[in-house]
């Protein structure tokens, strides 16, 4: 559980928000366990960085009593999923009975709703050490695919048929899938931050993801240089270089285990196999997260903004009030951007085109998310490439005069 944050919003800081952090630092040294006296602070903390479990109490300074609940208007938990969609997390009461209301609107939103009077500082600590163990995963996979952008949505609804099912194969492949597309994502990303960075050769004879790792090793750290990701930076480890950025080189050590799986059945080390493989999860489900966060966005033909996943009900994450930037079409693809200092309801959009696209594909029958991977150069000719999110095929394409120039670096 290296590297998960917990947020603890409490008014009692002595009472009970600093003895629930002591229990569960005592029970996992390596969670980052902060405490938040009030809403607001909260909320500060949930811009700045990235936390995967909050708990709080109903009651607090701006929530007197019940007022969690929609019909009082000071709704935190839509409030913290909005800020973070993926995000796990449970409510607490000081009371004996539970408010109904309250429970209904947890529910709604995937938190849990615990009885305090019951509960000790230590058995809240066993409670939330024993998510974070056996159903933050899950959860966080279930939940993606409501909010994710296709096709790691898809990608997600495939992670979690396989683990209901205990398919374990199945779940290794989509767990590799899962992690290529999130890699081409943030190739695209980190591109389309750059825009004066040219899209380089093929470096062999055959193109890998692992191509991207080794290019965004170099790309990511220049733009950290530049200030150009600070947003960003919580989602991909300190300053682009930390170990939750290195750990996607672990690839080949996916392929390596998905392709010996298909030829050896092992059912006895599923559990300890799986196990491995989450110990690399955190950075991609970070990484992932990032587009729930700050979702893609797109202008249809009618010039009105809307996400690109169609499927975020009940979760609406930004104000899609734009005005489409100029010569933008329904390719054109932006990411929403806020900076750390700004208020939470601030965003701004930043071109990914032309290094993500979405085009229909004619074989699917619908809007498919197109990556750029790399140009090949023969006898003075210029082949450009790019990779299909949904099948994961690489295919050529004729880059048109702007968008030549923009890949070209020039």
């Amino acid at each position: 559980m290296d590297n998960l944050r917990v947020l603890i919003v409490e008014d009692d800081k002595t009472g009970w928000a600093e003895p629930m952090q002591a229990q569960l630092q005592n029970l996992h040294q390596e969670i980052t366990c902060e405490i938040a006296e009030d809403v607001q602070t909260a909320i500060n903390y949930l811009t700045r960085a990235r936390f995967h479990f909050v708990s709080f109490d109903q009651n607090l300074p701006e929530c007197k009593g019940d007022r969690i609940a929609t019909q009082f208007g000071i709704d935190l938990v839509k409030r913290v999923k909005e800020l973070n969609p993926l995000i796990s997390g449970c409510i607490y009461s000081a009371y004996g009975k539970q408010d109904d209301n309250i429970l209904i609107h947890a529910k709604r939103y995937q938190f849990d709703y615990l009885d305090k009077a019951k509960t000790s500082a230590q058995q809240w600590a066993h409670y939330v050490s024993d998510y974070l163990q056996n159903q933050y995963w899950s959860s966080y996979f279930a939940a993606g695919t409501q909010v994710l952008p296709p096709p790691l949505a898809e990608a997600a609804a495939f992670l979690a048929r396989a683990e209901q099912k205990q398919q374990f194969s199945q779940w290794v492949d989509y767990y590799l899938n899962f992690w290529e597309i999130t890699l081409c994502l943030t190739w695209a990303q980190a591109l389309g931050l750059a825009r004066h960075f040219r899209i380089p050769e093929r470096l062999s004879g055959h193109w890998q993801y692992d191509q991207i790792v080794r290019r965004l090793h170099n790309l990511i750290p220049e733009l950290a240089r530049a200030g150009r990701i600070r947003c960003w930076n919580s989602y991909l480890g300190a300053q682009g270089s930390g170990k939750g950025w290195l750990a996607l080189t672990c690839l080949d050590d996916l392929r390596r285990l998905r392709n010996e799986l298909v030829h050896a059945h092992v059912p006895g080390q599923h559990a300890e196999i799986k196990e491995t493989l989450l110990q690399h999860a955190l950075p991609l489900t970070d990484l992932a997260a990032f587009w729930a966060d700050f979702p893609l966005i797109r202008f249809n033909e009618a010039h009105q903004a809307e996400h690109v996943s169609s499927n975020r009900y009940p979760l609406p994450q930004a104000n899609l009030t734009w005005q489409p930037p100029q010569g933008a079409t329904s390719e054109h693809i932006y990411v929403t951007w806020r900076e750390p200092d700004d208020p939470a309801d601030k965003h701004q959009l930043v071109s990914l085109w032309p290094y993500l696209k979405l085009r229909r594909d004619s074989t699917l029958n619908r809007a498919v998310l197109y990556v750029v991977s790399h140009v090949y150069q023969e006898q003075g000719r210029t082949t450009w490439y790019e990779v299909n999110l949904q099948n994961g095929q690489q295919q050529t394409f004729p880059p048109g005069k702007e968008e030549a120039r923009i890949l070209s670096g020039r």
